[in-house]
């Protein structure tokens, strides 16, 4: 190496460690948002200008827009100290893929009270202030409440964290939340006994690779001024800065909100316009109330129609369609190591069980309520659970179980609303919260609901609702083999062992010896596998009741996803046979 060479060479590496030292100076770059709630905005600007920021400031309704990523790329962390009610599908995407991106967040004082309708916002923050009743294991609570004016005594929880770095026990003047919703996963940093409050005024927790904290305290400037206050919100928003790596074997990677499925037309991916057109003619002779319908082929939309007041972004009740969402998370919960098809269902609810434990239920595993072949009827169980506060695990394994398990399959509901107890109990999440990073983020369905049962438990078997595409997306999704956007999601062994016969199958309350039917007539003779139907032609489909279809041809390549209220369901899909079928090129 020449001289000249090793000069530069070593200027270069001046430069470098300048650079690293000027960075580590440099102020955490925040985009500040307000809005929803009014605030002294000439003190808090003071406060702000104690913090080691440069920051921009944005107010709602515009706010939202910033968190896009071409727009948020800029920031480290966001501040909240904003209190918005409603917040759009579209946004809501966007807040979840910065925070899948790694982008620190700050939730402050009034920021803990926003977005009452949207579900994962308490997951995101670790909590949710309750401005109408709420339930908590069961038992209904309170709205929460607020308090002005409080000299709360500060305990400092974890002395070692970077956020409490310095800081010791202190008393501020400021206004308290009471009966608030605290999330078990979050990690104490700052606590206080008094009654007005809750247990807990700042908090750390993790969502994607984002670091959030969420801080109660700081209404006026009586906390503003507080150093300890001070201290606590600087040192935050440093600590969120750092992006966190990905999660261990686990857990899933951080993803980013996947794009709408692509669009193509029917002629570009050989499906015969004609035959659509045939079919939704017979569809509007036939009376069926059809509420949507989306067909994909080789991965593209060649079709999409809504009918009367549905839309795309409107969410539809998909009834037994649910019971395929959560079969997929035993999927995951079996590829994570957290449980077996094989093991006990008792196994899991030992203070649960009732006095004499028949032989029957000692057999019940969870690839009997896969399967549909518990061994007792659906009623049985809807007896014992009536009551506004009974406990659904213990009703369930109460009920007579009248034959050996895997013996023959009896339509229940009630089956499924086990194993999302099953998923609740092993992973410590509700079953909408576990698949979020795993399924629905990954396949960009976002804003979904899911009903709970009294003891807040997803109820599995039913109650999910979501947009006609993301039934599309899970048909996909399938029909992929456990596949997304090149990442094995899901085992394909998993796919395989979902989509095949385990037992034959059943109509719901059919008994095979009352059967008029023949197999060759009907697409509920064709097997059953996990929380899916085989069907004629080959094909596996979810359904649920008044006509919710994720049909799946593996031969043909597509998906339909069809959306009704429509009593006879084997006449709706005899069209789709009929019709859309013979369209496939």
């Amino acid at each position: 190496m020449g001289l000249l060479t090793k000069k530069i060479a070593g200027l270069l590496y001046l430069v470098c460690i300048l650079f690293t030292l000027l960075s580590c100076n440099a102020p955490v770059k925040v985009l500040f948002i307000t809005g929803g709630h009014d605030y002294d905005k000439e003190n808090f600007n003071a406060l702000l200008a104690k913090l080691p920021i440069s920051y921009d400031h944005i107010e709602h309704p515009d706010a939202l827009s910033m968190l896009k990523v071409d727009q948020i790329a800029k920031y480290d962390v966001v501040l909240l100290y904003d209190m918005p009610k409603e917040i759009s599908p579209e946004a809501q995407q966007d807040f979840i893929a910065m925070l899948q991106n790694g982008k620190g967040l700050v939730a402050l004082h009034h920021a803990f009270c926003s977005y009452d309708l949207w579900p994962e916002y308490a997951k995101i923050i670790g909590g949710r202030y309750h401005h109408f009743p709420w339930t908590k294991e069961g038992i209904v609570q309170k709205p929460s409440t607020y308090t002005h004016d409080v000299a709360l005594k500060v305990r400092v929880e974890d002395k070692n964290h970077p956020v409490t770095n310095g800081i010791s026990d202190f008393e501020i003047f400021d206004e308290a939340y009471g009966g608030t919703e605290i999330r078990p996963t979050v990690h104490p940093v700052l606590s206080t006994d008094d009654p007005s409050s809750g247990p807990l005024v700042c908090w750390t927790n993790m969502y994607g690779r984002s670091r959030v904290v969420a801080l109660t305290l700081g209404h006026d400037i009586k906390a503003w001024e507080n150093p300890s206050f001070i201290k606590t919100l600087s040192q935050a928003i440093v600590w969120a800065k750092k992006i966190e790596p990905s999660h261990g074997d686990n857990e899933p990677a951080a993803y980013e909100i996947a794009a709408p499925l692509p669009r193509s037309t029917p002629q570009a991916e050989k499906v015969s316009r004609r035959g659509i057109t045939n079919y939704l003619e017979a569809v509007k002779n036939s009376g069926q109330d059809i509420h949507s319908v989306m067909i994909v082929r080789h991965g593209k939309v060649v079709t999409e129609q809504w009918f009367g007041n549905n839309a795309p972004d409107k969410l539809h009740a998909l009834w037994s369609v649910s019971k395929t969402y959560t079969a997929t998370a035993i999927g995951f919960a079996v590829s994570e190591n957290r449980l077996k098809v094989t093991d006990k269902v008792i196994s899991f609810f030992p203070d649960k069980l009732p006095p004499e434990v028949s032989p029957n239920l000692q057999a019940l595993e969870v690839r009997h309520l896969l399967t549909m072949s518990v061994g007792n009827e659906e009623n049985e169980v809807n007896r014992a659970r009536r009551g506004e506060n009974a406990d659904w695990v213990q009703a369930f394994l109460s009920a007579p179980l009248d034959i050996e398990p895997g013996t023959e399959m009896r339509y229940n509901s009630m089956a499924t609303y086990m194993l999302s107890a099953i998923i609740t109990k092993v992973t410590g999440e509700k079953l909408i919260d576990y698949l979020t990073p795993r399924l629905f983020l990954p396949l960009g369905i976002t804003g979904i609901t899911w009903d709970e049962s009294p003891q807040g438990i997803n109820v599995g078997g039913w109650g999910l609702n979501v947009k006609t595409e993301d039934m599309a997306k899970l048909g996909q999704f399938f029909l992929q083999k456990g596949k997304w956007d090149g990442k094995q999601l899901l085992p394909e062994s998993w796919i395989e062992e979902a989509t095949k016969s385990h037992i034959a199958s059943l109509p719901a309350g059919t008994r095979r010896e009352n059967l008029k039917m023949k197999p060759e007539d009907s697409d509920w003779l064709q097997g059953y596998g996990y929380q899916m139907w085989r069907c004629r032609h080959n094909g596996v489909r979810a359904d649920g009741a008044n006509g919710q279809y994720i049909i799946i041809l593996p031969e043909k390549d597509a998906v339909i996803a069809v959306t009704a209220n429509v009593s006879d369901m084997q006449a709706e899909i005899n069209l789709i046979w009929e019709h859309l079928l013979t369209s496939f090129e």
